[in-house]
Order: structure tokens, then C-alpha cells, then sequence
């Protein structure tokens, strides 16, 4: 389901002015939701259907490469995200609050004997710390895997750090000015997912990397640069993903 997280991150909504006469529009533009995408990469083109009940996504569908992914809310914040492969249940991320705030979150792959849990700790200068654990399931035994801090402006998350015992890596995104439509998807806001609960469009990802052996340190630096088409109200109808060479990875076209 990691095409749908790059989907979503990239999907604008139709936008009207937010003067008297036009509220009905406004209105509007708050309720557009994602209808179909169309992931195109290589001579591959697979098709991906949302379903909604009001604002809270129901489901995610490919037609072509038979995944599905399922959301269960409880009141207005998702709680469970299953995927599938055909009918096949692959993955299961339970996430867990307090006062409307994402606390953790458990990733079980099926039939596992162990899963990934994430705390989150919210701190006073505006940044999230979290630290990712590996725990045996069957006897509840916990392992740190890494910790790390995400960074906000303007509601994205701008900035990720993650520390690991022999290495460290940083990613910083830009953004465009136009509306992701994950707004407007109720509970994705809440997820801290650099994907899905973006306010705006990335248009420029770069990790950099530090990787320490036998007293050696080793630096590598990822690109991602996204490219948009914007429709006549300026939002984007399509994106073209290119890697750090400026290679095409994979285009993207939304309908709403």
C-alpha cells in the first residue's frame, strides 16, 4: 500500500474563493475527495477507487494489482488500517490516542511473530519525539530499534530525524502552496505520517545518511524531486516523481 501513501501525499482538491457569494463552492471544495488514481511506472499502469462514507475513507482499492486497503474509525480518528492482497489480510497498523493525540501505533504483518510499535512524544517546543520498538509477540519482549524527532511548519512536517546505533539519517521536505487533499480526509491529519498528513504538496525530498563501520563514517544523499500539472484553479492534476538523477520513477494522474 506504499503507492496509495505517495498517492494521497500528492492529491489536490477544487478550489473556489471564500467570498460571500461563493460559500456553496467552498463548501464544496471542503467535501472533494479523491475519486480514482492511475499510478502509472514503466509499461505498468495500475487503477486505485476510493470509497467514503461523508468525509472518513471507507477504502482504497486497486483494480489492477488486486490490493485493498480498509480504515476503521472510532468516532472521528482512524484506529485500524488493514491491507490486503486479494482477500489475503497482509498487514494490520492499529493506532491509539489520548485527548485526540496519536500516542503509538502497531504494525503486525500476518502470521509474524513479532511486530513494530511506535511511541510518540509530543514536546513543548512544537516537535514530535518517537522511538520504534520490535516486540516478540508471544512473549511481549521489546527491542529498540531507532528513535527519532519530526519538525513542523505551516502543519507539514518539514523535517525527520532518525538515530540508530551505527547510523543517523535526516530527511527535509518542500512544499508547494497548494492543498493536499488529506485535509479533508477526516483522522489522516492525526496520523503524523509524512505522507498522508501533509497540508500541502512535496515538491523536493532529501535524506541525507551517515553510516558508521569499523571507525569509518560513510554519507550518501537521496532525491526525490516531484514535479506537478495544476488544473485551472492551480491545483495539481498530475504528478511525475523523478529520483536523485533526474530519472522518471513514476507519474501520478488524479481524478476527483
Amino acid at each position: 500500500m506504499k503507492k496509495f501513501l505517495t498517492l494521497v501525499s500528492a492529491i489536490a482538491l477544487v478550489f473556489t474563493s471564500c467570498s460571500k457569494d461563493d460559500d456553496s463552492g467552498t463548501n464544496e471544495a471542503e467535501n472533494t475527495l479523491l475519486k480514482k488514481t492511475i499510478y502509472t511506472e514503466g509499461t505498468d499502469t495500475d487503477l486505485y477507487d476510493a470509497t467514503y462514507d461523508g468525509n472518513k475513507i471507507v477504502s482504497f482499492i486497486g483494480s489492477t494489482d488486486n490490493s485493498k486497503t480498509l480504515y476503521t474509525y472510532t468516532g472521528d480518528l482512524i484506529t485500524k488500517i488493514e491491507d490486503f492482497d486479494n482477500t489475503t489480510l497482509e498487514f494490520t497498523t492499529n493506532y491509539f490516542y489520548n485527548n485526540g493525540k496519536l500516542v503509538s501505533m502497531e504494525e503486525i504483518e500476518s502470521g509474524a511473530t513479532q511486530k513494530n510499535r511506535t511511541d510518540y512524544t509530543y514536546n513543548s517546543d512544537g516537535t514530535v519525539s518517537f522511538t520504534n520498538y520490535s516486540i516478540v509477540i508471544a512473549t511481549n519482549v521489546t527491542n529498540t530499534i531507532h528513535n527519532g524527532k519530526l519538525f513542523f511548519a505551516n502543519n507539514n512536517i518539514i523535517k525527520k530525524e532518525v538515530i540508530r546505533t551505527n547510523s543517523t539519517s535526516t530527511t527535509t521536505y518542500l512544499f508547494d502552496d497548494k492543498k493536499n487533499p488529506a485535509i479533508n480526509i477526516i483522522g489522516f491529519d492525526k496520523l503524523l505520517d509524512e505522507d498522508k498528513s501533509q497540508k500541502n504538496n512535496i515538491t523536493k525530498e532529501t535524506e541525507v545518511a551517515e553510516y558508521t563501520s569499523g571507525g569509518t563514517t560513510t554519507t550518501d544523499t537521496y532525491i526525490t524531486t516531484n514535479v506537478f500539472s495544476y488544473n485551472s484553479s492551480g491545483f495539481p492534476i498530475q504528478k511525475k516523481e523523478y529520483d536523485e538523477n533526474l530519472v522518471l520513477d513514476h507519474t501520478i494522474d488524479y481524478f476527483y
